[in-house]
């Protein structure tokens, strides 16, 4: 009997997270929240090592669970537009 409650708890605790995020990417959406666009970023010429390898690994973390790592990939893109918008802003 406690493990049908655990389990139920489990899904309720899942479809409140799903909710709140639910929620909150859609007020993004409809924010002023500014997101970097990679209109600028450039892959012709030389690229960097690092960038390289960077790269791969995430295409091998793709390939290994695509769930999950996507999922990261999103969160991260998500959140980097109200981090931007804490960061201070550099004037010179």
């Amino acid at each position: 009997l406690g493990d049908v409650y655990k389990r139920q708890l489990s899904g309720l605790i899942v479809s409140v997270f799903l909710a709140v995020m639910t929620v909150s990417l859609a007020g993004l959406m409809v924010s002023n929240v500014a997101y970097y666009s990679f209109k600028d970023l450039s892959l012709r010429g030389r690229v960097p090592f690092t960038t390289t390898v960077f790269l791969v690994l995430i295409f091998i973390g793709i390939s290994i669970e695509p769930p999950i790592v996507l999922f990261i990939i999103g969160l991260g893109y998500a959140l980097s537009g109200p981090a931007l918008l804490l960061r201070p802003s550099v004037k010179g």
